[in-house]
């Protein structure tokens, strides 16, 4: 476990201003088209690697103009979609309708189509939703093995008892989930716990960035998601050989970094190497922190992901 050093250099938005991406559409089962982003590397930089990220909940690809293309321009390729129920590729009455087997039969296909073309080193990394399932897909994935490398950004693991339902509402989740899994209603999460920063504290008020609603099945799933990733049993069943980092503030009040504690001590040895970024002093949504806050965590998942494709990471 490391706390990482504070004072990291700003990220430099000039270096993305001419960054460029395209955007494409994938299909996936029952009808529906996976909007997908693509960050590419600079012309004339070699791409290091791919990264498939999966966004938390109630977010979208377009959260991620800001942080994730610094990635790109690093030289790792970035791939971000908006998932079943969410952004582009859900609108309307389509908006928070997914389940457990969508999101994973959903991300098996967009592998297949990342790698139809590309051979080389390859993550997936995700968060706080997005980071769940990315851990999950390391235990049960169908292409795991594909996967070079793991990452997550304060996984949804376990609620944090500020945000964690009550007990009426834990009952009506448990009915609503069985009875009528796509009943809809906006789900209460502070704004205060998500970030520091009161430009993106604004921005996910507003409907126009964020829709904070759920689906009685979709927020079921994620919170079993989350439980099984404290089994024993289960995250034995890691894929071997495969490193994972986790990055995660102790004063994270939405999942709660006890969660990432329990998981990641529970990581079988085959696992080659981990690491669990400790952070003070910061809200639940990394990348959407304030500038110093937000650049320390980047800076130190570049050091993973280039840590990663060059071997330089050592062993735990």
């Amino acid at each position: 476990m490391t706390s990482s050093p504070t004072a990291a250099p700003l990220l430099n938005a000039q270096n993305i201003v001419d960054l460029s991406f395209t955007t494409s559409s994938t299909p996936v089962r029952d009808g529906i088209n996976l909007f997908v982003k693509t960050w590419h590397v600079p012309e004339g930089t070699p791409r290091k690697s791919v990264i498939i990220y999966n966004h938390g909940f109630a977010e979208n690809t377009e959260l991620y103009n800001e942080f994730l293309p610094h990635l790109a321009f690093a030289g790792h390729e970035v791939v971000v979609y908006d998932q079943r129920g969410a952004g582009q590729t859900s609108p309307g009455k389509l908006y928070a309708l997914t389940n457990e087997d969508y999101v994973f039969s959903d991300l098996d296909t967009l592998i297949e189509s990342v790698t139809k073309d590309y051979k080389g080193p390859l993550f997936l990394s995700g968060h706080s939703m997005g980071g769940s399932i990315t851990l999950n897909y390391a235990i049960k994935g169908k292409h795991r093995d594909l996967i070079t490398g793991y990452w997550a950004i304060a996984p949804m693991i376990v609620l944090h008892p500020k945000s964690q339902p009550n007990v009426f509402q834990r009952l009506m989740l448990r009915v609503g989930s069985a009875v009528a899994p796509n009943f809809r209603d906006r789900a209460p999460l502070a704004i205060d716990y998500i970030t520091h920063d009161e430009r993106w504290k604004k921005r996910f008020s507003s409907d126009e960035a964020t829709r904070v609603v759920c689906s009685a099945g979709q927020m079921s799933d994620a919170i079993k998601r989350g439980t099984r990733l404290t089994d024993p049993d289960y995250v034995a069943k890691f894929v071997a050989g495969k490193p994972v980092a986790i990055f995660h503030s102790t004063t994270d009040y939405i999942n709660d970094f006890a969660g990432s504690v329990t998981f990641f001590d529970l990581l079988p040895k085959s696992v080659p190497y981990k690491k669990l970024y400790r952070y003070t002093d910061m809200a639940h949504s990394l990348p959407h922190e304030t500038p110093d806050r937000s650049a320390q965590v980047f800076h130190d998942i570049l050091e993973y992901v280039d840590g990663v494709v060059d071997g330089s990471v050592g062993d735990n």
